[in-house]
């Protein structure tokens, strides 16, 4: 159980230490090039411990598992990180933090209307809590945080919820370990992809058209300064790569609901990292935004301790 609670606790603090990071390489790093570089470099990490996994499970991929693994690299990686990076450019890095926080919220909302999992009046009213945590942590009536940033901010979880969910159905039969490992590298290659198309003249033009800017003449060499090459380490090996394998662990040596803790604790932690290294204050209503969150990740939390005792 010690080392189990070890590594939900490394898995806390690498993923509620992310936003630091990135926010340090904004300016100097494209959106595009940090995510298929720490995808790359974490899904390189991660393979051993998949191999490990699919050799023991004896899973070979069909053909349909690897169109599934590409589209799921592109549902969660190239579009739901790219935006998450995209708002952490244009808005504080603890407002990005918490917002995708709500994507374990998410997941039980689209499970239900998706999966067609039943959903208990508890998990209905912890989304209710969150999406009210949502509303006053935007304050769009007040707020000068610029619209796009907090769109982008909003729209990245609810991707990575989309992502989660179809991803459960091949997690299950190739594992959680591989099934993360498998779409950081295909959503690496994607994006390797899309930054080629971006840097020919005739596919600038085309994702310019679709407003994918951000994917036009990337240099994935380019902006690295030592600052932001232990950054791009960090978050690559970091968080990406020991993160993820520590939350993969917390779960063998403990339990899927303990794992899950470092997403429910990550909404406390992350302001604070945010606060006391990048100097971000918290204002009011960020404040009862998290209060509201942090409820609603709870109640939901709760339900899920509930619904293991009646399964058991």
């Amino acid at each position: 159980m010690r080392r189990a609670l070890l590594c939900m606790a490394l898995a806390t603090f690498f993923f509620s230490s992310m936003e630091v990071a990135l926010n340090g390489m904004v300016g100097h790093v494209s959106a595009a090039q940090v995510n298929c570089t720490r995808f790359g470099i974490g899904g390189l990490f991660l393979l051993p411990l998949a191999i490990r996994e699919m050799r023991r499970r004896a899973q070979v991929l069909s053909a349909s598992m690897v169109l599934q693994l590409f589209l799921l690299g592109f549902l969660g990686m190239v579009v739901s990180m790219s935006m998450y990076q995209l708002s952490v450019e244009s808005i504080p890095a603890n407002v990005v933090a918490v917002l995708f926080c709500t994507n374990t919220v998410f997941v039980l909302l689209f499970a239900a209307i998706i999966l067609r999992t039943p959903i208990s009046r508890l998990e209905i009213a912890s989304v209710v809590v969150a999406m009210l945590g949502i509303g006053i942590l935007v304050d769009p009536l007040h707020t000068n945080l610029p619209l796009q940033g907090l769109i982008l901010g909003l729209a990245a979880p609810l991707f990575f919820a989309l992502y989660a969910i179809f991803g459960s159905r091949i997690a299950v039969q190739i594992g959680g370990i591989s099934l993360t490992c498998l779409t950081f590298l295909t959503g690496c290659l994607l994006t390797l992809l899309l930054i080629g198309l971006g840097n020919c003249e005739i596919g600038s033009r085309l994702l310019e058209r679709m407003g994918l800017h951000f994917l036009c003449g990337v240099d994935l060499v380019g902006g690295y300064t030592l600052e932001t090459v232990w950054r791009m380490l960090y978050v690559s090996v970091g968080v990406s790569g020991l993160g993820f394998a520590c939350y993969f662990l917390s779960q063998e040596f403990g339990s899927p609901l303990l794992a899950s803790l470092a997403f429910y604790l990550k909404p406390i932690f992350a302001p604070i990292f945010c606060w006391l290294i990048l100097g971000e204050k918290i204002v009011f209503t960020t404040k009862i935004g998290i209060v509201f969150l942090l409820v609603g990740s709870a109640m939901a939390l709760f339900a899920r301790i509930a619904d293991g005792r009646k399964k058991a």
